[in-house]
C-alpha cells in the first residue's frame, strides 16, 4: 500500500506542477478558467492515459499498474471513469476500506472490477498463462491471440500487494 500512496503524491505533484506553469503562463487571462487546469489534468492522467495503459505517471515511477481483475489488462476509459468518480468517496473513508481489505483496494478498483497491482507480477502471471500466437495468413502475429488460458486473474493477494 506505500507504493500506491508515493505513486498518488507523485501524480499530485505532477498537477501541481502543470497547473502552477499554466496559471503563470496564462495569469492575466480568465482566471476562473484556469482552476480548471488541475481538473483536467487528472482527467487525462486518471481517464485517458491510465485508461489505456493502465499507468499514470505515478504508478510506473513505482512499478505499479491498474488492471481489469478479469484479465489482466489494462481498464479501458469506462472503468477508469468509474474509479476517477469514486475518489471522493474513497476521500471520505475510502482509505480504511482500502487499507482493510482484501489486496488493499480502494471502492474504485471494487466497483470497476480493477486492482493496482505490481509490474513484475503481472508479466509473470502473463508469461504463465500466455497462448502462443496463431497463424493469421500474413505470417506470424504475436498479438493474435492475446488471451490468458484457464482460471481469472488471482486477486490482488495474490498479485504481491497483498497484507
Amino acid at each position: 500500500m506505500g507504493r500506491r500512496v508515493a505513486a498518488l503524491l507523485v501524480d499530485l505533484l505532477l498537477t501541481i506542477a502543470i497547473s502552477y506553469g499554466v496559471w503563470f503562463a496564462f495569469s492575466g487571462s480568465a482566471a476562473s478558467a484556469l482552476l480548471l487546469v488541475p481538473l483536467l489534468v487528472t482527467l487525462i492522467m486518471d481517464v485517458i492515459v491510465q485508461g489505456r495503459t493502465g499507468w499514470t505517471p505515478g504508478k510506473r515511477a513505482m512499478r505499479l499498474r491498474c488492471v481489469e481483475e478479469a484479465t489482466g489488462e489494462p481498464p479501458g476509459r469506462g472503468r477508469a471513469m468509474l474509479r476517477y468518480a469514486l475518489w471522493l468517496v474513497d476521500g471520505l473513508g475510502g482509505a480504511l476500506v482500502a487499507f482493510f481489505s482484501e489486496g488493499h483496494r480502494r471502492l474504485g478498483d471494487m466497483a470497476a472490477g480493477t486492482v493496482v497491482v505490481d509490474v513484475d507480477a503481472l508479466e509473470r502471471w502473463r508469461a504463465e498463462r500466455a497462448v502462443p500466437a496463431r497463424q493469421n495468413g500474413r505470417g506470424r502475429n504475436p498479438y493474435a491471440d492475446d488471451q490468458w488460458v484457464g482460471e481469472a486473474p488471482p486477486s490482488a493477494v495474490d498479485w504481491g500487494q497483498g497484507p
